[in-house]
């Protein structure tokens, strides 16, 4: 059995909340400082969800080919990604005033974020692609 790597976890990470989105929305957006969520909302966290499976599986799927010479450049794009959703739903926390109750989430992004940088910069050196 391989050891769990950052791609795995992100992957597992992603399916974790298209769960959330799918079966309990309205603790979701809760926990998100959206206190009363009208079925139009719902609907796109719902939608989100199904978007979040399908991302986690096409990740799960790529992990091989990610941990390649060819992927060390996919690799530094999801870390620009994560932190950039770090930054966000950090911003937006802190205009909710509800920045303790997603600190598992923002560190959550902010670690993945790191490890994505990490193994995208181990790839490049050990293939001997440009950083």
């Amino acid at each position: 059995m391989d050891r769990l790597n950052v791609i795995h976890a992100s992957a597992i990470g992603l399916g974790a909340g298209a769960i959330a989105a799918l079966v309990f929305p309205v603790v979701l957006l809760r926990g998100l400082g959206v206190p009363d969520a009208s079925l139009a909302i719902l609907g796109v966290v719902r939608l989100s969800g199904v978007l979040l499976l399908a991302l986690a599986s096409v990740l799960w799927s790529a992990r091989f080919w990610l941990l390649s010479s060819l992927g060390a450049a996919t690799l530094r794009t999801l870390a620009v990604i994560y932190a950039a959703g770090a930054v966000m739903l950090l911003a937006q926390q802190m205009a909710a005033g509800r920045v303790l109750e997603s600190t598992i989430p923002i560190m959550y992004l902010s670690i993945i974020a790191i490890e994505y940088f990490m193994t995208a910069k181990r790839y490049s050196r050990r293939f001997g692609a440009a950083t």
